[in-house]
C-alpha cells in the first residue's frame, strides 16, 4: 500500500506543477516560525523540510508565495527533493482550486 501511494505522489510531484507548488507550500507551513525566517530546520518533529533541504526549499517557497515564477533550475530541484517527503502526505490530496 505504501508503495503504492508512494509512486503516486512522486509521479504527481514530476508531472503536476500545481500540485508540485501546493506540496512545497503545505512543506513550508510546517515549519516553525523560527524555521521559516532562518531557512533551517531546528525541531526534529518530521513536519516540513529536512536540514539539507530546508535552505533551498524555503527560498523557493518563498519565491512562489511573492508570486515570482520558478526557473527551470528551481523546477528541477523541487522535482528531485520533494519525492523525499511523500510520508507527510498520507493521502494524494487535491490541492485548493486557484
Amino acid at each position: 500500500m505504501n508503495g503504492d501511494l508512494r509512486g503516486s505522489f512522486n509521479a504527481r510531484v514530476k508531472r503536476d506543477p500545481q500540485y508540485r507548488y501546493w506540496v512545497l507550500l503545505r512543506l513550508y507551513e510546517s515549519q516553525t516560525p523560527n524555521e521559516q525566517a532562518h531557512h533551517t530546520t531546528r525541531d526534529l518533529n518530521h513536519l516540513g523540510f529536512s536540514a539539507p533541504d530546508a535552505p533551498i526549499l524555503s527560498l523557493l517557497a518563498e519565491k512562489l508565495l511573492r508570486g515570482e515564477s520558478l526557473s527551470q533550475t528551481d523546477e528541477f530541484a523541487l522535482k528531485t527533493c520533494l519525492p523525499r517527503y511523500w510520508s507527510q502526505f498520507p493521502t494524494l490530496s487535491e490541492p485548493p482550486l486557484l
